[in-house]
């Protein structure tokens, strides 16, 4: 608590020169002047930190015995039993070589500077202060007593009918007897009936052993902050969970060990209340929105298990699965960045907003349980509009899994932005840009992606295909204004019924009205009476506080002179350098420190003039200083409303377009193929709400022939599909045995591993090609209509992809080409250029086969009595499947109008 120099004067004299607490240095002084007295009494009243200021003038003989003792390094040898060179109690040597000098000092002078100001506990913030600043008028000293266990129990057990706050002060000496006696507990228990605790003239150790004692025996367990400016705060800071340094006269020990620094201690408040409670928000955000993201993916997987088998298929291919992070996280950034739910002005003015973090508001296992029951209610969302959506297209060909998988990815990314978007409480251009940047990357990425076809085959030109069908940009609008209407829905419950202080706040603050009807109660306590019915016991003291000028402060480095308690000027703003910057240049001087070191640089470089470093300063930029443009959304009645309606007319023009057009298109089915005990054979025809439905019995291998009368008029062009169901052709090792480099006419490397040996080579040892279990199952089963041809190569026929022969096709030996084994599929000319076979090759996304088959070019009529010619080769009824054979004219999802309208 102490620090000692022995100097020589240019004249020979030798000095001691000391400073440390008033209670070390008097103990070392014969004569303690009344004015050190007075002055130590006013400064602490005022709540200054002090220091004693001591000399005495040394003989030269008492120097150089001292030195032998502390350490003989004067050039005549060392002296092994000098304390500074102790192997063994070298402490204990080098404090009793101290004692010997420090000894009948002439007490000089006494220092006094304003400390921390503890104002936190506005904000409920409970306070351990480790230094002189008194934060409360009643306070407790609590010092060396031998009835110290008494006084905590006094202390431990108040009044019940006292309802003010009480501050305690405990010295060095009354915690090491704390300590001593085991009585932490008791000491902890007697602190938390306390608003501020003050420890003053304790060692850096016991600060440390204060913050450990805070975080290991508190129930629940605090996050406790240690601020300190010195290198004897060091321990404390490093033992707390979130440490603050103050650079500054005591040098950078301090900052080099804390999680933060700040110049000057008024920062302090700035720091928690303002960027401390945004960057709390941030976060929270930042994890729950992860979270949420995450869930959904997890869950849409977790559904898509139940269309493919229990498999374990993918939804997503693993490029996009990949790219998922990279196109999302943008936005949730730019929030993390910039966004902000109340002016650092109002989180000043209010402190009682710091409350959110403190008590954990915004990331809680009830925040945990609300973010997973909202990612089960918008993967739910997805899944269905995504399965309902595309029951049609599917039929229509461009349900294949990748054509699904790319159009669910492409509303996730939708609904994610969306998501930031509505948790973001301030829009500014770094948010518009990050959100612009992650959709233009989306839209890069599946540009790129799906027009690779040497790299990505099996994606090859889904990208252009999909977007070109109108129910996917229904789906695009429906998903994200489905998620709208619940999360305003459920927002707005929680603002009418449960708002927080903070919510209050910001809609009072929109409206222009702020006043101070949202402060603290607590107010200011330099403006609050305090009394106390405790009843004191001989080790309780108080102090009153007086209002005397303090010196010059250090925490206002203009060199203005301020009152150390009461009304405290303050810099107009904590960011505001007007003084700084109308100082004169000469008069920045680096400091000595610094300066000497520049000295020695130049001196050594040849240079005579003294370096001045450049002068320190906030950037100046709206970005730096978090003050760029920016609008602020806050939910109420009326934006919730016109939401909620605007929502709800969108979803009624596209049910009734989706209805419309379900209601122009005509369509009727054969089933003439399924299981023998299938219960429906004993019917010929039935009527159902997506046309007649005709059953005729044709189990394969057979050849079967039947009349059937058309029950709509069909205008051409008329499709002609079939469907096989259930059939998992997304079944993950059916649909991973894809040679797609083979399709596209090159050799495949990778085909031996893709397709299994029975797919690979004949009985007669000849190379299929191409392999795999799709191409070597191929749907063969043919349709005639008497008198009406259907074009099975047919450019109306919605088939986008294109594969191509070899180069040496059909001459290569020892081939087992497409068109010998599939002759009712393709034939020599087209080999893999078969449209029946490339749409059999585009796996389904649903647990059935929907692949079209030819295009009728003229008209049937009501009534109009067709010969249709069957021939069944392709087995399903061991599988327990039917197959279907499908005439449409235009196409029908009534189940997507009623979810609309509904």
């Amino acid at each position: 608590k102490r620090m000692s120099a022995v100097v020589r004067t240019p004249s020979g004299e030798s000095w001691l020169l000391a400073k440390g607490a008033d209670n070390v240095m008097m103990e070392r002084s014969d004569l303690v002047p009344e004015w050190l007295t007075l002055s130590l009494a006013n400064f602490s009243r005022s709540g200054l930190r002090t220091l004693v200021l001591g000399r005495r003038r040394l003989h030269l003989d008492e120097v150089q015995a001292w030195l032998q003792t502390y350490d003989a390094g004067l050039g005549v040898g060392r002296n092994l039993d000098a304390a500074q060179c102790a192997l063994e109690d070298r402490e204990a040597k080098l404090q009793a070589a101290a004692e010997r000098i420090e000894v009948k000092l002439e007490m000089v002078g006494v220092t006094g500077i304003e400390d921390t100001r503890l104002c936190l506990d506005l904000s409920n913030v409970e306070l351990l202060g480790l230094s002189r600043a008194l934060a409360a008028q009643d306070i407790r000293v609590l010092e060396h007593s031998e009835d110290v266990e008494q006084a905590l129990q006094e202390l431990a057990s108040p009044d019940p009918d006292d309802f003010d706050e009480s501050a305690l002060m405990v010295t060095g000496a009354a915690l090491e007897q704390i300590t001593t006696a085991g009585l932490l507990k008791d000491f902890l228990d007697a602190s938390s009936s306390c608003s501020v605790v003050i420890a003053c003239r304790v060692s850096p150790l016991q600060k440390a052993q204060l913050v450990r004692m805070v975080r290991e025996s508190a129930d629940p367990q605090p996050v406790t902050l240690a601020i300190g400016d010195g290198a004897n705060d060091v321990p404390m800071i490093q033992e707390a969970h979130v440490g603050v340094g103050v650079s500054g006269k005591e040098g950078r020990q301090a900052v080099n060990a804390s999680d933060f620094a700040i110049a000057q201690f008024r920062f302090l408040e700035r720091l928690l209340l303002v960027h401390g409670r945004w960057d709390y928000r941030r976060t929270c955000k930042f994890i729950l929105y992860t979270f949420w993201r995450n869930a959904i993916i997890t869950m849409l997987l977790f559904y898509y298990t139940f269309f493919s088998g229990y498999s374990g298929t993918c939804m997503f291919t693993s490029t996009v699965w990949t790219s998922f992070s990279m196109v999302l996280f943008w936005p949730i950034i730019a929030t993390g960045i910039s966004d902000r739910d109340v002016t650092d002005k109002q989180a000043v003015e209010h402190p009682s907003l710091y409350e959110t973090g403190r008590l954990g508001l915004d990331l809680n296992i009830t925040k945990m349980v609300e973010m997973l029951l909202s990612a089960f209610v918008h993967s739910f969302v997805i899944m269905t509009i995504a399965v309902v959506a595309v029951m049609d297209l599917d039929v229509a060909a461009t349900g294949s899994y990748y054509s699904f998988g790319f159009m669910v990815f492409s509303w996730v990314v939708l609904t994610m932005n969306y998501r930031a978007t509505f948790i973001t409480t301030t829009y500014n251009s770094v948010f518009a840009a990050a959100l612009a940047v992650s959709f233009i990357s989306y839209l890069l990425f599946a540009f790129v992606y799906c027009n690779l076809p040497s790299v990505f085959p099996e994606v090859y030109g889904i990208f252009r295909h999909v977007v070109r069908n109108p129910v996917f940009w229904m789906g695009s609008l429906a998903v994200p204004l489905l998620a709208v209407m619940i999360d305003m829905f459920k927002a707005y419950l929680v603002l009418e019924f449960f708002p927080d202080k903070r919510d209050l706040i910001l809609e009072v603050s929109l409206q222009g009205k702020l006043s101070d009807i949202f402060r603290h109660p607590a107010g200011d306590y330099a403006q609050r009476g305090r009394s106390s019915s405790l009843q004191r016991s001989a080790t309780w003291h108080t102090g009153e506080v007086s209002t005397i000028n303090s010196s010059y402060a250090f925490s206002f480095p203009e060199g203005q002179r301020v009152q150390a308690v009461g009304s405290i000027p303050r810099v107009p703003m904590d960011f505001d350098t007007t003084l700084i910057d109308a100082m004169p240049a000469q008069t920045m001087r680096p400091s000595p420190s610094f300066a000497a070191v520049a000295s020695e640089s130049d001196s050594g470089s040849g240079g005579s003039e003294s370096y001045v470093p450049p002068l320190q300063r906030p950037k100046s930029s709206n970005f730096a200083q978090q003050k760029m443009p920016s609008l602020q959304f806050a939910l109420n009645r009326k934006v919730v409303l016109v939401a909620l309606i605007s929502s709800g007319v969108l979803f009624v023009l596209m049910g009734l377009m989706t209805l419309l057009y379900s209601l122009s298109s005509s369509q009727f089915r054969v089933v003439y193929d399924a299981p023998h005990d299938w219960p429906r054979w004993s019917i010929e025809s039935e009527a159902t709400y997506v046309g007649e439905r005709f059953l005729r019995h044709c189990p394969a291998p057979k050849t079967c022939s039947f009349e059937i009368a058309v029950p709509a008029d069909l205008d051409p062009p008329i499709q002609v599909y079939y469907e096989i169901a259930p059939f998992l052709q997304n079944y993950f090792t059916y649909i991973s045995s894809v040679a797609w480099h083979q399709l596209q006419g090159h050799s495949d490397p990778e085909a031996g591993d893709l397709c299994v040996s029975r797919t690979r080579q004949t009985p007669q040892g000849k190379a299929i090609f191409p392999c795999g279990l799709i191409a070597t199952s191929v749907f063969n089963d043919t349709f005639e209509l008497e008198g009406i041809p259907i074009d099975t190569e047919s450019s109306h026929m919605p088939v986008w992809r294109e594969f191509h022969n070899p180069a040496d096709y059909p001459e290569r030996p020892n081939v087992s080409w497409l068109y010998q084994r599939y002759p009712m599929v393709t034939s020599e000319e087209l080999g893999v250029q078969s449209k029946r076979f490339i749409a059999w090759m585009l796996p389904n996304f649903l647990g059935r086969a929907g692949k079209p088959y030819g295009v009728i070019s003229q008209p049937l009529k009501r009534g109009q009595l067709l010969t249709l010619h069957i021939s069944s080769t392709f087995p399903v009824a061991g599988m327990g499947a039917h197959k279907t054979l499908l005439l449409t004219r235009g196409a029908q999802n009534y189940t997507l109008a009623y979810i609309l309208l509904t």
